[in-house]
């Protein structure tokens, strides 16, 4: 830790570290960690009771198992920022639809 602080030039709250002269959250706010989610286009098969992905048939254990390293693909992060994890939660198949919520664990690169 730092005996001299530095100020957020947003907030101008007094921090250790601060990131293009702003503290890590305002920088958070201004560049969130997140560029983009590219859509996948999911199939739930009613009749084998698999999902199709990508020209591929999975059980849908095997895909839930397999989520976390396919939304590494899909998900874009800022610059300046590096993944830590992906969580898959409350993953569900209700009729012919697949729904799922993702979280994403990241830190800022060094």
């Amino acid at each position: 830790m730092s005996v001299f602080k530095k100020s957020c030039f947003e907030c101008g709250k007094k921090v250790d570290v601060v990131k293009e002269s702003l503290c890590l959250d305002c920088y958070k706010e201004q560049n969130p960690p997140i560029k983009e989610v590219k859509q996948m286009n999911l199939k739930y098969c009613n009749i084998c009771g698999r999902i199709h992905y990508n020209n591929y048939f999975y059980e849908v254990d095997e895909f839930e198992e397999h989520l976390p390293n396919l939304m590494k693909k899909r998900i874009e992060l800022s610059d300046g920022y590096k993944l830590n994890n992906i969580t898959i939660e409350d993953f569900e198949v209700r009729g012919s639809k697949i729904g799922f919520d993702v979280e994403v664990d990241c830190d800022f690169a060094n």
